[in-house]
């Protein structure tokens, strides 16, 4: 057991893991739009939208500044896995 998974951190983070899945609701149902309109697979849906963040990343972010884009809750514990076994200290 881990600050990650009890007490305060785990409900502040349960809480960010919401508003996120909230807010980028529009923007999963914008891609899964885009998908079944043009009958392409995730694969090269994604395959354009690196290629785009390639060509101008700042404009992506910006068109995308009001959208968490969050990492997984599963990934978030890997990440902090790393740092501790890293003995990150900030």
């Amino acid at each position: 057991m881990n600050s990650l998974n009890s007490g305060y951190l785990a409900q502040v983070l349960d809480r960010l893991h919401q508003r996120a899945e909230a807010a980028d609701l529009d923007y999963r149902t914008e891609v899964m739009a885009e998908l079944e309109a043009a009958g392409t697979t995730l694969e090269q849906v994604i395959a354009e939208k690196l290629a785009e963040e390639r060509a101008d990343y700042r404009k992506i972010y910006r068109d995308r500044a009001d959208n968490f884009l969050a990492v997984s809750p599963a990934y978030g514990r890997f990440l902090y896995a790393i740092a501790r076994a890293c003995k990150a200290t900030r």
